[in-house]
């Protein structure tokens, strides 16, 4: 009973994934409630292994249930666990006044049951599992299950008894970054850096920006069009993390190349600035980012009209919040 599809493109890990097949099924242990955790950062993949240890334990160990809680309050919990309930036909889970999450617990602590494997996923807050009352107290003994957790928090994991057998998550190696970057892409463009960013791997899109761009300044010159490409790329990715000043800096100089090579009205010339615009708003540098909106849509006039592929009139205001420019304004944006 796992409420995500499995993931297709899933990559790596294996040494991970070994380690909780020698500690998850429940056959690991028989005379013992195994608990093992996957602990890490936000956004180093826990849910995606967890998800992927499941599907697998699933296709080895079919007659071993598996139930899926995710623990980010206690309304996703519980409702989680009436699921369970539900599937386990447990009785009084519709009662006005049941406690739904010790009805479950007492079922599955019933080898009548037989297999099952728990994974409680995002056990973060150690006030929501330990504070009263306490979704910890709910967790289940059963020789016949297994409990796993993914957690940022490694004082949860010591706190519900996994001292032994927490499993610590690092961020991708640069292998598996680069084959995950490339999945799902064409042939022809798995080399290409300016598709890298649609995945959402800024930190590994702005490495591969960073090289195609030294790269085309030293094959093919700074103000070559290929190479303001590059720069234009690395700046959104730039911008994308967070990094504004950097992202306007390289905005700056990809508009001052551009100038000096195209006509004032040329569209590459109107994205530079429709994108430093738009990261001088980020800064909150209201004031330039409206005069750079302004001269943007002027230029634009007359020159790219609403049929035109590299033009998308926005119709949605721009509302700079108070304390900058308050008054709403139209803008046009130049897809590039």
């Amino acid at each position: 009973m796992v409420p995500f599809g499995r993931n297709e493109d899933f990559i790596g890990r294996e040494s991970i994934l070994q380690q909780l097949f020698e500690r998850v099924p429940p056959s690991t242990k028989r005379d013992d409630c195994q608990r093992t955790a996957v602990e890490g950062l936000g956004g180093v993949g826990k849910t995606q292994v967890a998800l992927e240890a499941a599907y697998r334990i699933r296709d080895k160990h079919p007659a071993c249930s598996v139930f899926w809680v995710p623990a980010v309050d206690s309304i996703s919990f519980e409702k989680a666990y009436r699921e369970i309930g539900k599937v386990l036909g447990v009785q009084g889970l519709d009662d006005d006044q049941a406690d739904v999450k010790s009805l479950v617990k007492t079922a599955l602590s019933c080898e009548s049951v037989g297999n099952w494997l728990l994974i409680i996923d995002n056990a973060d807050d150690l006030k929501l599992l330990f504070a009263d009352p306490a979704l910890a107290d709910h967790l289940l003994f059963n020789r016949k299950g297994s409990i796993l957790f993914t957690t940022r928090n490694y004082e949860a994991a010591v706190r519900l008894d996994i001292r032994e057998h927490i499993i610590a998550l690092k961020e991708i190696s640069d292998a598996e970054a680069t084959k995950l970057l490339q999945t799902g892409l064409k042939e022809n463009q798995t080399n290409d850096a300016e598709s890298t960013a649609r995945l959402g791997k800024y930190e590994k899109a702005e490495q591969m920006h960073r090289q195609a761009l030294e790269l085309r300044k030293e094959v093919l010159g700074e103000k070559d069009p290929d190479t303001l490409n590059s720069m234009n790329s690395l700046a959104e990715v730039l911008e994308g993390q967070g990094k504004y000043m950097e992202a306007e800096q390289m905005h700056r100089k990809t508009l001052q190349l551009r100038k000096e090579m195209l006509d004032k009205q040329h569209p590459d010339i109107l994205a530079s600035m429709n994108n430093l615009a738009g990261v001088l708003g980020s800064l909150g540098k209201y004031e330039e980012a409206e005069q750079m909106h302004r001269q943007t849509l002027e230029l634009s006039k007359g020159v790219l009209d609403s049929e035109n592929p590299h033009t998308l009139t926005c119709n949605e205001p721009v509302i700079y919040p108070p304390g900058g420019m308050s008054s709403i304004r139209n803008r046009v944006l130049i897809c590039k």
